[in-house]
């Protein structure tokens, strides 16, 4: 019995970064005429949900999903972080990023929902992983800001919102940075996760640095985890 079920992170690395990974599988990598990238992508998609999990059917197909997805040119190349990087720093933590989307995708391919485009949810997934590099997305699923909205995810959304507006206990209003009394952890969850703000902007708005205000979200956060949990 095989023992693995997908591409391992050192192929993947291999297959992403490396020439000799792409010209290995050019000759099923490139679309057909008639056939456009999201019909190539689905094609795929569904061939590996088709196959048993341990089968080299289901590695092969993955691995050409993987290839078909660089060379689409559709990958999110998430620029709106840039500014907090060094150019080199930021090329690292993307990459780095990519080849856990990559690895999450190929480890559970039956997550993908028809309904959405594949680049959708590959998108969302990239997204999800380089925030979570940054240290910036706490792993809460309802703290998804780019999820694909599913309609279960748009109820928790809404639930999601009343919560933090209407603070039941007034646990989150109680929270707030120091020095600056009204910079709540209510005002940064709203403006965050339901205004849809950057940092960057929350900084500028409030004077407070980027750092800060992030560091302090996390460590609240992780405090009122049973107040969410209660509530939501």
């Amino acid at each position: 019995m095989l023992e693995t079920t997908v591409p391992d992170s050192k192929e993947i690395e291999t297959l992403v970064l490396t020439k000799e990974g792409l010209s290995h599988f050019s000759s099923t990598s490139e679309p057909d005429m008639d056939e456009s990238i999201d019909q190539k992508l689905l094609a795929l998609v569904l061939e590996a949900q088709g196959h048993p999990s341990q089968s080299i059917a289901r590695q092969q197909a993955l691995t050409r999903l993987v290839i078909t997805i660089e060379q689409s040119g559709q990958l999110n190349r998430l620029r709106k972080y840039a500014q907090f990087y060094s150019a080199p720093a930021f090329a690292d933590l993307y990459n780095e990023a990519k080849q856990k989307m990559y690895f999450y995708i190929c480890q559970k391919p039956e997550l993908y929902r028809r309904e959405h485009p594949v680049m959708a949810w590959v998108n969302s997934t990239l997204s999800f992983k380089f925030r979570e590099l940054m240290g910036e997305q706490p792993a809460v699923p309802l703290f998804e800001p780019d999820k694909i909205p599913y309609p279960e995810a748009d109820r928790e959304h809404e639930k999601l919102q009343v919560f933090l507006e209407t603070d039941p206990e007034g646990k989150l209003a109680a929270y707030a940075v120091r020095h600056h009394p009204t910079v709540t952890f209510q005002c940064l969850a709203i403006a965050r996760h339901i205004q849809g703000k950057t940092w960057r902007e929350l900084a500028d708005q409030t004077g407070i640095p980027i750092q800060t205000l992030s560091c302090f979200f996390q460590r609240t956060l992780q405090k009122l985890l049973p107040y969410f949990n209660q509530y939501l």
